[in-house]
This record gives structure tokens, sequence and C-alpha cells, in this order.
């Protein structure tokens, strides 16, 4: 089984069966509970799930749901430190058609 991550082979010779895109999204107002997350379209892989996510330069609880669609939403539990621009990320998994 091979692996790319963020576009990057990371196991040049082997059949790349899975890949791992990280997206990262940015808070819109002060105080978000929910903000929209799609992963890439990538030509010659399906979408699976997301993975991991996470708040970015802060501190706080995140999850995603529904966790196995392409379009889905990071909510944010406790929002008392989210500002506008506040950035959470989130690793897109993609298997081989």
């Amino acid at each position: 089984m091979s692996l790319f991550l963020n576009g990057k082979d990371m196991q040049p010779n082997g059949s790349n069966l899975i890949r791992l895109e990280d997206v990262t999204v940015f808070a819109k107002n002060e105080g978000d509970v929910r903000i929209d997350i799609t992963a890439p379209t990538i030509k010659g892989y399906t979408f699976r799930a997301w993975l991991q996510p996470r708040s970015q330069g802060f501190v706080t609880n995140a999850y995603i749901e529904p966790a196995m669609a392409s379009q889905a939403s990071v909510w944010i539990p406790d929002n008392s430190s989210v500002h506008i621009n506040s950035a959470f990320a989130a690793t897109a998994l993609y298997t081989k058609d």
C-alpha cells in the first residue's frame, strides 16, 4: 500500500491506494459554532471520510458532521475562543478508484 500526503507521493514506486489532503477553513464571524468545509475533488480518487478536525493557533474542541460526506461542517461546541478568521483544519481521506 502506498500513501499520498497533500499531493506528495510518500512512496514514489507504490500504487498510491490511499491519499490524505489537509483542508483549512476560517471563521467568518466572531463566535461561529459551525464552519462549512468541502473536500477537494481529486482525479482518480474517491473521498471516504474526514479525519482529525482541529483548531490552528489556539485550543478548542471541534468535530465534523457528517464525517463521511465531502461537504460537511466543522462544529465548535465551545465557541468563546473563535474570532473572525480563526483557522480550523481537517484531513480528507481518499481511496484510489
